[in-house]
């Protein structure tokens, strides 16, 4: 009787807040707080994933080679089946301030002597525990705040409303949008409620590329 609406008639432009980390310290000279919020910002633009998997992400199930990091979601998430975990794969970028693998690593080695979780992101302030979905969706939507993004409007949740409807804008093909975010590719999930009119390969690496 009464289906669900979109929650979103337009979304805001992925680059807003690209632009932003653009004038950044690069990542080893940033404190705590902005690495943390960069991290979590970019690694929520490239993987196009929910804040819930963010949150879930433990720290022995990220692997790095020479040219992209790997990240094993094997936790219980909102639509994944028991025993049914993916692969999150981000390459590295050549612009070091855009780059999630960087960012990804530098966090690692900043936050390795004061954490006593297994999660990967921790609190900003000591002692630094393991930080909920809804902790993540407002370091988020402080990025949004920073970049001018209207927070009225736009939760933290919009990231991946903007990372995949910037992806389509720019031509990526569906196929590999659904991959990126965990659709299957009979999915109307994105055609519903996820591809909107923007106010001004590898799916990472063709985003920030736009």
């Amino acid at each position: 009787m009464r289906p669900p609406a979109c929650k979103y008639s337009y979304i805001w432009d992925a680059s807003v807040v690209l632009d932003l980390f653009k004038t950044w310290n690069h990542n080893n000279e940033l404190d705590l707080k902005s690495l943390t919020l960069k991290t979590v910002s970019l690694l929520s633009l490239c993987s196009a994933q929910r804040v819930q998997t963010l949150a879930s992400i433990e720290i022995h199930n990220i692997s790095f080679t020479s040219s992209e990091v790997n990240i094993k979601v094997d936790s219980r998430l909102k639509t994944s089946r028991p025993g049914k975990g993916f692969l999150i794969s981000l390459k590295k970028f050549r612009n070091k301030k855009l780059c999630v693998y960087d960012a990804l690593k530098i966090y690692l080695e900043r936050t390795k002597d004061i954490r006593c979780e297994s999660k990967w992101f921790i609190s900003i302030l000591g002692p630094h525990r393991t930080v909920s979905s809804q902790t993540i969706s407002r370091w988020l939507k402080t990025v949004l705040e920073t970049s001018g993004v209207d927070t009225s409007i736009f939760s933290g949740h919009s990231f991946r409303h903007s990372a995949t409807s910037k992806a389509s804008s720019a031509g990526i093909c569906l196929d590999t949008i659904y991959k990126a975010a965990g659709w299957s590719e009979k999915s109307k999930v994105f055609a519903r409620f996820y591809n909107k009119p923007i106010c001004k390969s590898d799916f990472s690496t063709s985003l920030l590329k736009c």
